[in-house]
Order: structure tokens, then sequence, then C-alpha cells
């Protein structure tokens, strides 16, 4: 059976939406392969996907696994991957509803445990699942605060851990988290610039209501751009 998974790739400044498709083959010789171009991390997702399962207590398939990360021809670098080819290999194993993954995007590197890890890049795929209209972003939730930035609380799954009857389908048990609100009401400051000064300066023009005239408004295009650069070169990083 074939399922897809969806996440994104930064290339430059720009999300690129990246299908993870999986295949099992339940009658063929155990085998997992992952192809479309993965960077040594991201081929080592074998291992951190298949204990990952195993540790949250669901069913790795017994035979043959093909992932393939479309499109091949883009390079796919990170364990970024390793939830979205673990939610694919579920559901084509039939342990995931496979409509569910169309309405979610995901990210984030399995622990052997079937924890989640913090990875580079969630502002990336954040911004490309707000482009897309997805539901969902499924992320670890020490991430939840730089996804936070671009597509809200209430567009989020924080998860700690691997439990796939939780993620999707069924009720929804996806929450924003507290630091992930916090998060987005700073951003919402972001049309916002002022400088600190003396008694005639920007601070007291703000003071006596007369802010419109000497602070800096941005449209929604840049309040995005502003985080999303400094994020993808490190200057940027949110607290989980």
């Amino acid at each position: 059976m074939l399922a897809r998974a969806v996440t994104h790739a930064l290339v430059g400044l720009d999300p690129r939406r990246v299908e993870v498709e999986a295949d099992v083959y339940e009658n063929g010789l155990p085998a997992f392969a992952i192809v479309g171009l993965p960077d040594r991390a991201c081929n080592e997702a074998r291992t951190r996907v298949r204990s990952g399962i195993f540790a949250a207590e669901l069913r790795f398939p017994k035979g043959r696994v093909t992932v393939n990360l479309a499109p091949a021809g883009l390079r796919k670098e990170g364990s970024g991957y390793d939830l979205p080819i673990a939610l694919a290999v579920l559901a084509a194993s039939r342990q995931v509803p496979h409509a569910e993954l169309d309405r979610h995007g995901s990210v984030g590197e399995l622990a052997l445990d079937g924890r989640l890890r913090r990875v580079g890049g969630v502002f990336a795929v954040a911004e490309g699942a707000r482009r897309m209209g997805l539901e969902k972003l499924l992320c670890p939730a020490e991430s939840a605060a730089e996804a936070a930035l671009t597509c809200g609380p209430s567009a989020l799954g924080p998860v700690q851990r691997l439990k796939a009857h939780r993620m999707v389908g069924g009720p929804p048990h996806l929450t924003g988290s507290r630091t992930a609100m916090e998060t987005v009401h700073i951003v919402k400051l972001f049309d916002r610039v002022s400088v600190d000064g003396h008694p005639g300066s920007a601070v007291a023009f703000f003071d006596n209501g007369r802010e419109r005239s000497v602070l800096v408004r941005f449209d929604d295009m840049q309040v995005r751009e502003i985080p999303e650069s400094r994020v993808t070169v490190g200057a940027l990083r949110p607290a989980a």
C-alpha cells in the first residue's frame, strides 16, 4: 500500500514542498530503503524510525519498505524527515488514516525511544504548511515557538513522543503551547519598530499617543520575512 506525508525543504529562504511516499510490500523480503537524494543524516532515519515505531508500541512492517522523497532531484538534508517518514510508513501499513496525512505537515527527528527532538528549518516547514493551507503542523514541542512565528499556535501540534493515534486521526489531541502563544503575541508587535531614547524621542512620542508619526509599520509579508531570514541564518533562536 502507498501512503504520503507532507513536509518542506528549505531552499535559500523559500520552503519547497516535499512529498514523503512510503510503499509497503508485506510479502517481500525484509528491507528498508530511502531514495530521493537523501544525505547521510536523512538516510540514517531508517534506524531511528524503526526503533521509534517499536518504542511507541506500534508495528513496523515485516516486508519491504520503500520511502521516496519527492521531488527526487532536490537534495534532502538533515534528520527532520524522520517524523514524516514514520507517519508515511504507519499509514502505508494501515496504522494511521491515510486521508489524515493530507491535512497535516510534519517535521522532527525521532529518538530511539520515540521522543521527538528539535531540528533546524522548522520555520520553513511551518511557512510552507501555512501557504498550502494545511490544518496542522506536527513538530517537536521544543520547536513550537519557532513554528508559531509564522503559522500561529492554533495550527500547531507540538509533539513530545511518537503516538500516531493521538497525532492524526480520531479526536484531536493537538494543542498549542503557552510558549508558542507568547511568541505569537511578540511577533504581532513586529509591525511596529521603536527605539529607546530621551524625552522628545520615539519613546516620548509613543507615550503621547503619537506613535504613528515616528514608528515604521510593516505589511504581513515583511512581518514574516524578518524572522524567516533571521531563523535561516541562526540569528533568531526562539526558546522552546
